[in-house]
């Protein structure tokens, strides 16, 4: 029993003594020793967390973040198992850092989103003003061959004999059978001053047997630095017909001069604006091409972009077509600023459409500088018709639909005046 009690005596003593803080148990000098011990202690913990802070790196990249984290860099890792499994070169640091930026951009979803690099941006450049080294030929895909598609005028295609329809069967000596069509594209342009070599297959007139022949030849072609005018027009008895080969910086002024040309030819009383297979270029010259054939002020295209709707209108033209009648002329290779034209004259009612529908590339591109002369091309906006339909993914529909043999020329003059 006494011992019990003592145990129990000294069990309340160590409870006592644990309980420090109480004012009741302390003395003013245990006090003062006591917050002392405290501050020290409080220093001692802050030092410690701040010395912490100051070693550990803020993350700049998501790479760096996972790093920080504790979790795999995952750059780090395929670059290891690129070096250590890849069969292959590895690319440079330079262009690896570039496909890094390439595939960020490619990451939202969007084929018209790109990144360019200072020789990409120069050769979408190109194109755009149609500035090229080659031989002056359109080739398209059909099917499983690609043909001739068009051939430019004074080009040394042309001169070499090279004719619309022409089947190629070789480049400088390896079949078409064995290349893509990039690839063949690829190899037909190249340096002015050089030469390639194309193997082809023309299609004879005459059909025997219900069979089409073909004769072989082959064409030697010293390729040129080739420009195309944005537009260009051809007479067709009484009806002008205008060409539009692409949307580019000098479509407005050739277009001032060529309407000119059409009003002092007295011979001319139907005007056709050509579109097929033009891939559209830039926004503001489709404006300026839909104003020759509408009133000033009319809406040519509405603007969708994050902030609301803008209208673009046409503008005042000395030299207006827009008292001819006149018929617009579309096919699957119509897209973009050419289908704003379309759609433009369209729902406008100052023209029919006569054609196929339109490839339907209804999105505007903005070019944004980056580092260095490499540029980025990001959607901004999404373009309606004046009557605000969409086109995106759609295209413009024809008025009057051109079937399979028809000819543009003949079904545009039957249908002039109705």
């Amino acid at each position: 029993m006494d011992k019990t009690n003592s145990n129990s005596e000294t069990l309340n003593e160590e409870t006592e003594i644990i309980q420090v803080p109480s004012k009741l148990k302390t003395s003013k000098n245990d006090n003062i020793i006591y917050i002392i011990v405290v501050i020290v202690l409080l220093t001692i913990a802050a030092l410690v967390v701040f010395q912490n802070f100051k070693i550990a790196k803020i993350p700049t990249s998501v790479n760096e973040f996972l790093s920080v984290g504790g979790k795999p860099d995952q750059k780090s890792l395929i670059l290891d198992i690129l070096k250590k499994k890849y069969i292959g070169d590895l690319p440079s640091e330079d262009k690896m850092s570039q496909g890094e930026l390439e595939g960020l951009v490619a990451s939202v979803g969007d084929k018209y989103t790109t990144y360019f690099s200072c020789d990409e941006y120069k050769a979408f450049q190109d194109d755009l003003n149609q500035n090229f080294d080659g031989i002056g030929a359109k080739f398209k895909q059909v099917d499983d061959y690609v043909a001739v598609e068009e051939v430019i005028t004074n080009s040394p295609a042309e001169q070499s004999g090279l004719k619309k329809g022409d089947i190629l069967v070789g480049v400088d000596g390896q079949s078409a059978d064995d290349l893509s069509f990039s690839k063949i594209i690829e190899k037909i342009r190249g340096k002015a001053n050089t030469s390639v070599k194309l193997d082809l297959d023309r299609p004879n007139e005459a059909i025997i047997d219900s069979k089409t022949t073909y004769n072989r030849l082959s064409f030697n072609i010293e390729r040129k630095s080739i420009h195309v005018d944005a537009v260009v027009l051809e007479d067709k008895g009484d009806t002008a017909w205008i060409k539009v080969s692409t949307f580019s910086r000098e479509l407005d002024s050739q277009m001032s001069t060529i309407a000119s040309q059409i009003k002092q030819n007295p011979n001319f009383k139907y005007v056709v604006l050509d579109l097929r297979d033009n891939g559209g270029g830039l926004l503001d010259q489709a404006v300026q091409l839909s104003s020759y054939f509408l009133q000033p002020g009319t809406v040519v295209v509405q603007e969708k972009d994050k902030v609301g709707v803008q209208k673009q209108v046409s503008t005042l033209k000395v030299n207006s077509l827009n008292s001819y009648p006149v018929l617009v002329a579309i096919n699957q290779g119509t897209a973009s600023a050419s289908e704003i034209t379309a759609g433009a004259l369209q729902d406008n009612k100052v023209a029919k459409i006569v054609g196929k529908t339109s490839y339907g590339k209804g999105v505007v591109q903005e070019i944004e500088d980056l580092s260095g002369c490499d540029k980025m091309k990001v959607t901004v906006a999404e373009w309606l018709t004046p009557n605000g339909s969409a086109i995106n993914g759609k295209g413009i529909t024809p008025d009057i639909k051109i079937t399979r043999g028809q000819d543009y020329e003949t079904v545009a003059k039957a249908n002039f005046g109705k």
